[in-house]
């Protein structure tokens, strides 16, 4: 063989080499090329979200999607400020999860996970972000097809689901596997706005409930709202997005209603009323009810 074939001989090797290299670790799922990729790091940030870490032999631009051995997706993002579709780059990838997608998971146990980067233009933001059926398949398909990465869930997910809810407007304790107590803090809108409740402006009351029962479904916990005056006591408890205990509607539920009957009993005698006294005493009463020792 001349030197011109073996120089072309070689040419040619070389790139059936290179191709062959650019497809290892790719799979053809549901339509769509899938690659492989492999967690190296899982850990929660200062900002209570899960950040994700690893490698992929995926192109750039690659969307890349995330399950668990359950054959449930995980909506990651690619950024901590807004969604947006996480995609390959430079053969690495950056995934951020919010942590209540972890709270089946308790601190210390491995979490089984599967990734890859699907090819450039087959998965919309949509797509992802509001599961289609096609996403949905890819995330059945992922633990069939690649190896899992085994991660150890080294963050209590629900107390993180909280803190990620709430915010730092809170101080959030763990009384139990699945029970939290939250604390408003002084000079917060939170705070103010309880502080308002428990002596009978129920202006914000509800905000404050809804918020309180929302962040128990998250976590997937018992949720006790502390009187911010005394925090030896409850004021408000919620479990699984549902209200448990409401110690200010039981006091002051039927105050408007009290207060529209006594102004239509006004005259013209501008004496002392003695039924102004009693209504007070009741007030006070109804203060007192409200603070109702906490009992896990």
């Amino acid at each position: 063989m001349s030197k011109k074939r073996k120089g072309l001989a070689l040419m040619l090797g070389l790139l059936l080499l290179v191709v062959g290299l650019a497809g290892c670790g790719s799979k053809e799922i549901n339509g769509m090329k899938a690659y492989k990729s492999e967690i190296t790091s899982m850990k929660v940030q200062s900002n209570n979200l899960v950040k994700i870490e690893g490698t992929t032999s995926a192109p750039d631009g690659s969307a890349m999607i995330i399950a668990d051995s359950k054959k449930h997706g995980l909506l990651a993002s690619g950024s901590e400020t807004e969604f947006t579709v996480p995609k390959a780059k430079n053969g690495k990838f950056d995934l951020y999860i919010l942590p209540y997608q972890f709270v089946d998971y308790k601190k210390g146990s491995t979490i089984k996970l599967f990734v890859a980067g699907i090819e450039s233009g087959k998965l919309s933001k949509k797509d992802i972000s509001e599961p289609t059926s096609k996403v949905k398949k890819l995330y059945k398909a992922l633990p069939d097809n690649f190896e899992a990465s085994d991660q150890k869930v080294d963050f209590d997910a629900k107390y993180n689901a909280l803190k990620y809810f709430l915010g730092n407007e809170v101080e959030i304790h763990k009384s139990s596997s699945n029970l939290y107590t939250i604390l408003p803090k002084e000079d917060t809108e939170l705070g103010d706005q309880v502080t308002e409740a428990i002596y009978g402006d129920l202006t914000n009351w509800e905000d404050v409930t809804r918020k309180i029962m929302v962040s128990s479904g998250l976590a997937k916990a018992t949720i006790v709202l502390l009187n911010p005056e005394n925090p030896s006591l409850k004021i408000y408890t919620a479990k699984n997005a549902e209200e448990t205990y409401d110690a200010v509607t039981e006091a002051f539920g039927d105050s408007e209603e009290a207060d529209t009957d006594e102004d239509s009993d006004t005259s013209d005698d501008t004496t002392d009323d003695p039924s102004e006294e009693t209504t007070s005493d009741e007030e006070t009463s109804e203060e007192a009810d409200i603070d109702e020792e906490v009992t896990e």
